[in-house]
């Protein structure tokens, strides 16, 4: 019995160290914890603070316990400078409060889900690809980055309308469903071919056939133009046939067949060579390569304003190539000679453009197409009720000048021409 004793005795004397080593753990992790309990209690500061992506950044304020206390804050982000509040995360910054320097965290947090209005889409059965989500939504809204995702991919072997949905997410993981419409369809629209007329020239004077021609397409940006003047003698005085053809990438095709006029030479007459060379040694003076497009535009717009005075003798209209070289050499004309010079210029310089007769009268201006859609430009006396200089206008602008000057100035059928309506 007494053995037995000293031998549980003797077994609680050998655990002593290692009881007193976790006794003393035990007192840690209770101060630890206490630490963690108390120590945030009687910090004056907050530890983190949310704002909004998007915001314009956080008030220093935010960080105070009490909001009562009017004692000096500031934030001090040091040499990585305040975040972008437009990106959400967690950024460090050190906080001086009550002349002690803490450390701080502000986290930008997106919780506002994005927005868009749906667009619907019409794709043509031979496009090539496929529409994206983002082709389906427009004017969206959010502070960060949105990506859009099908929440089912459409059937694009389905002809006619389905409805499609797409998910807007943006950088916060915020999600909007947005619900549009796609038609699949097969192009039947054929091109329409504008400026085709009866022309004339003269006798061993070819001249070009596809000038002042613009054709248009509701898909195709550049269907093709074809010109047959294949019985056309210029060394024989009659009239003979002239078919253009326009075929978009559809095979759409559209006809239309005109006649040119070969007559006796007059004295009068202007050639191609002719007047090339006066028109070059105009572009030479007023035009340089670093221009943009419509630089060069302005330019011999300018130099029409300033230099081709108003004529009351008037001008042929049988000939353009005539009245252009006659408002470079003369200096004089009428709208018809200015728009003459115009359109001789343009096409020297590579561009397309129409002369524009107004309706019922003998007034003219131009279309003028310097590869980003067709608008309207008037170099010559214009309507002094007209505010404006009409230069690059759409049909609508131009529509408002007519008002503006009154008794219709600026009326046109516009059947007869490309839509100015592209900006």
């Amino acid at each position: 019995m007494f053995r037995r004793k000293k031998y549980i005795f003797a077994v609680k004397k050998s655990h002593r160290g290692r009881n007193i080593i976790l006794g003393i753990l035990a007192i840690l992790v209770v101060i630890g914890v206490a630490a963690l309990v108390v120590y945030p209690v009687l910090r004056p500061i907050n530890y983190s603070v949310t704002v909004e992506a998007g915001s314009d950044g956080v008030d220093a304020a935010a960080f105070r316990k009490n909001s009562q206390s009017e004692e000096p804050i500031q934030l001090l982000w040091e040499s990585i400078g305040e975040p972008d509040w437009s990106v959400p995360g967690d950024y460090q910054v050190k906080v001086l409060y009550g002349g002690k320097e803490y450390t701080g965290t502000v986290r930008v947090a997106d919780t506002v889900a994005p927005a868009a209005e749906a667009r619907e889409v019409t794709w043509f059965v031979d496009d090539e690809g496929s529409p994206q989500p983002m082709d389906f939504v427009a004017d969206v809204k959010d502070v960060t980055d949105v990506t859009a995702e099908y929440k089912e991919e459409p059937d694009m072997t389905q002809l006619g309308s389905q409805e499609v949905t797409v998910i807007l997410i943006d950088g916060g993981d915020n999600r909007t469903e947005i619900v549009s419409k796609l038609t699949i369809t097969d192009d039947q629209q054929p091109p329409v071919i504008y400026g085709a007329a009866d022309r004339l020239t003269y006798l061993g004077t070819a001249t070009p056939l596809d000038d002042g021609i613009a054709v248009v397409d509701d898909r195709d940006e550049a269907p093709a133009l074809s010109v047959d003047a294949s019985a056309v003698n210029f060394n024989e005085k009659g009239t003979y046939p002239v078919i253009y053809t326009a075929v978009d990438r559809a095979g759409n095709t559209t006809k239309v067949e005109t006649t040119l006029t070969v007559s006796y030479f007059r004295e009068s007459a202007v050639d191609a060579d002719k007047l090339n060379a006066a028109v070059d040694g105009l572009l030479a003076q007023i035009v340089d390569d670093s221009m943009t497009a419509e630089e060069k535009c302005r330019a011999v717009y300018d130099w029409a304003k300033a230099n081709v005075a108003w004529s009351t003798s008037g001008s042929d209209r049988t000939a353009w190539t005539k009245e252009a070289y006659r408002a470079i050499r003369w200096k004089a004309g009428d709208s018809f000679t200015t728009s003459a010079l115009f359109h001789g210029c343009m096409i020297r310089l590579g561009y397309q453009d129409m002369m524009v007769q107004r309706s019922g009268s003998l007034y003219y201006w131009n279309l003028v197409n310097l590869g980003d859609g067709w608008y309207h430009v008037d170099c010559g006396r214009g309507s002094s009720a007209v505010t404006e200089p009409v230069f690059l206008m759409t049909d609508q602008e131009l529509a408002k000048c007519s008002a503006e000057a009154g008794n219709g100035f600026y009326d046109f059928d516009s059947t007869l021409y490309p839509a100015a309506s592209a900006r």
